[in-house]
């Protein structure tokens, strides 16, 4: 992905052997920054960055866009631009102690994260936001494997091991 100069973000992308890939994408924008068309251009910018991926895709965003304010302009261009690539913002319920829907998950229509919670947590003005994306854990066979311990090894002991194993033979 490209740098942005009004948000910064992180990117990661998550195997999974039933599902493929799940990318998860972080945002955050400084409420110290004036919210401009610079920002919507970029916005636009990842979002169609984004939309090239066929596997399920999550944003985790600290806009700092108070997206509860649903008559003002930027909200409406900012929930029109995620219509636009068909993307749904998940969370319902104020996530600021003062009041507001600041933190917001974003994903496509068909990739929704279940469940959404928003936890006080004291640690910040900002509540926790949980969910569970509906990806199939991975089911893993364990093998049991006999090792030895490299610092008592006995060249002799290998030696008879090797000899008496279906290697030997």
């Amino acid at each position: 992905l490209p740098r942005f100069k009004t948000f910064e973000s992180v990117c990661c992308r998550l195997n999974t052997a039933h599902h493929g890939h799940v990318l998860i994408l972080s945002l955050y924008r400084p409420s110290s920054k004036t919210l401009t068309a610079e920002f919507f251009a970029e916005f636009t910018t990842l979002l169609e960055s984004l939309a090239t991926f066929r596997c399920p895709v999550v944003l985790l965003d600290d806009l700092n866009i108070h997206l509860e304010q649903s008559t003002a302009a930027h909200v409406n261009e900012f929930c029109d631009l995620l219509a636009s690539f068909d993307l749904y913002q998940c969370v319902q319920h104020s996530t600021h102690s003062a009041g507001g829907l600041l933190d917001v998950v974003i994903t496509r229509q068909c990739d929704c994260i279940k469940d959404i919670a928003v936890i006080e947590t004291g640690v910040s003005d900002h509540s926790l936001v949980t969910g569970r994306l509906p990806v199939q854990q991975d089911c893993h066979d364990f093998i049991p494997v006999d090792g030895r311990k490299w610092n008592n090894f006995s060249i002799d002991a290998f030696r008879s091991d090797l000899t008496n194993s279906v290697l030997g033979n």
